[in-house]
């Protein structure tokens, strides 16, 4: 049970508000209040920026705090090396390729977003960088509790929403799987956004219910 004297310290699971914009520009790029649940995890345990992992540390349940990080504090400083080649064959033939782009990838590391950095004649230049390497950060933090916060029970609820998304692939495949773009705008109308659309695919592929026969589809297994 936390008291309002208890100060997070090494080990400790936390639950804590924060607003994050990028320095430079003031933009800001996370907000867990829009969310309205605060984000929990363990100190120290890696899973979070170093930076935003130290700041935490000896802080009180209520107190509020603006930290600084450069970019050794946060996501490191950009790699020029981060650049692959990939070629266009391997995009579906609706897909929009431009400048700025994002390009939703699978690798040996899990599930990563590339950035259209420059299109060539036969393969466009991916960006692999995080978006937010290279920039200083600040973020605003609300010590919320300090101990584990169990999480509201929502399977059925996360049940019923992968038996949409599976009956919608059903439902629009005509023969070779449904694109990734046309999937969430069907599913958006059901209230299933992006990253709760990404949770479900990788359950339903885990699953076995559903496989990717070619780069950004999806079809009933």
């Amino acid at each position: 049970m936390t008291t309002e004297t208890e100060t997070v310290k090494f080990g400790d699971v936390i639950q804590v508000h924060y607003v994050g914009t990028i320095a430079d520009s003031g933009e800001e790029f996370d907000n867990s209040y829009t969310r309205e649940t605060p984000f929990q995890f363990e100190v120290g345990a890696g899973t979070v920026i170093g930076g935003f992992d130290a700041a935490v540390q000896g802080m009180t349940v209520g107190e509020k705090k603006t930290i600084a990080l450069t970019p050794a504090q946060a996501y490191g400083q950009r790699n020029p090396e981060a650049l692959i080649d990939f070629e266009k064959a391997n995009f579906p033939e609706d897909f929009n390729i431009e400048v700025g782009g994002l390009v939703p990838l699978t690798g040996p590391n899990g599930p990563a977003v590339g950035v259209i950095q420059e299109v060539k004649e036969d393969v466009v230049v991916l960006d692999m960088n995080h978006r937010l390497a290279g920039k200083n950060l600040s973020f605003n933090l609300e010590l919320v509790g300090i101990g584990v916060v169990e999480e509201e029970q929502t399977a059925p609820e996360s049940s019923e929403n992968e038996s949409k998304v599976l009956q919608t692939i059903k439902k629009l495949d005509e023969g070779d799987g449904i694109y990734y773009d046309d999937l969430g705008i069907a599913v958006s109308l059901e209230g299933i956004d992006g990253p709760m659309l990404d949770e479900i695919l990788d359950s339903l592929t885990d699953q076995g219910l559903i496989f990717q026969p070619r780069f950004n589809h999806y079809k009933e297994a």
